[in-house]
């Protein structure tokens, strides 16, 4: 309880205008339109001399944090003297502390043209709703008593709609933070932006070491991260990390090496041979071997017609002996039998 006193002005004959006109045997007046009966009092009040003020809200508060707001006392009407206010008493019941005074004794007669503004703290010190009443004592006897009013709402620094103390069932496990709250999709950013307890989870990338600097990593030497490590890239699929001319980005050449990482070697650029089993310089057509060289035995012509018989091919002389000498298709052709 908090009670605030000044020195006693004269009072003045007026009244607080919260009173009822269903009494009986009310006293004749004259000009009964500017004056009203007190039942409790038993006497007449001057509706253009009462004071007047409303109840106060000071909504929603962060608990712990502080809001100022104001009563302003006015005159319900023109006439009359100014009227002082003597105390100011605030009653919050068990919590003490919670409605505050912040403008201090003396306060400033209401008079017509000069309403009084008194400021009032709340610092709500829990999730809850909070009352309290004030009565402004007044130097003519009587008082106001508007309501107070307010509730403290959760601590969210970062305004995610998470506070730390878990007031909606899950604890925000970031609060200074709008990028991290229960929920909150997973990103790689090194946050455990859902407040599972885990970083990054599901969300990384692999990037494989790259040790020749050719682009192309090991896949056998992989680590997961949000971006790529020093000396670590994306793309996976290097068979020989140690030498940067080994990649699938690389033509083959035909020197029985795997250049671009396939796991076949020198396909497509081999030459194609055959069998020169007379040695006469002229392969064997009907039978082929592939290489980057020659194989011992071989040749790439592949004109000879008797790969059996040194005397017979594409560059040997017609004789008569009953066969095709020159691998022309005719046998013993012209006058070489005359």
């Amino acid at each position: 309880m908090l009670r605030l006193t000044r020195p006693l002005i004269r009072p003045a004959l007026l009244l607080i205008a919260a009173t009822s006109f269903a009494c009986q045997d009310l006293p004749v007046e004259p000009d009964r339109d500017c004056f009203f009966f007190d039942c409790g009092l038993g006497v007449w009040g001057n509706l253009q001399s009462g004071l007047d003020t409303d109840d106060l809200d000071f909504g929603e508060v962060i608990v712990g944090k502080a809001k100022e707001a104001s009563v302003i006392v006015s005159r319900l009407g023109d006439g009359g003297d100014a009227i002082a206010i003597d105390t100011v008493i605030i009653d919050d019941g068990a919590e003490a502390g919670i409605f505050e005074l912040v403008t201090e004794a003396p306060w400033e007669s209401v008079g017509s043209d000069s309403p009084v503004e008194i400021v009032l703290r709340f610092t709500p010190g829990d999730f809850a709703d909070y009352a309290a009443s004030i009565t402004l004592g007044l130097a003519d006897g009587t008082s106001l008593t508007p309501r107070l009013t307010g509730s403290g709402i959760p601590t969210d620094d970062d305004g995610d709609g998470y506070d730390a103390e878990g007031t909606n069932g899950q604890a925000d496990c970031g609060d200074d933070d709008a990028l991290v709250y229960p929920g909150k999709p997973e990103s790689c950013d090194l946050k455990d932006n859902d407040c599972d307890e885990l970083v990054d989870e599901d969300v990384q990338t692999n990037y494989f070491a790259d040790d020749d600097g050719d682009g192309y990593g090991d896949l056998n030497d992989l680590m997961l991260a949000c971006e790529p490590p020093d000396g670590y890239v994306s793309n996976a699929g290097d068979c020989d990390d140690d030498d940067d001319d080994i990649n699938p980005s690389i033509e083959e050449e035909c020197d029985g090496v795997d250049q671009d990482c396939d796991s076949v070697v020198d396909e497509g650029v081999e030459d194609i041979f055959h069998p020169d089993r007379d040695g006469d310089g002229y392969g064997d057509g009907n039978a082929t071997v592939e290489g980057c060289q020659a194989p011992p035995g071989t040749v790439s012509d592949d004109t000879d017609c008797d790969d059996f018989k040194a005397q017979s091919n594409p560059g040997a002389t017609e004789i008569c002996d009953n066969f095709d000498n020159n691998c022309d298709g005719d046998i013993d052709e012209g006058d070489v039998c005359d």
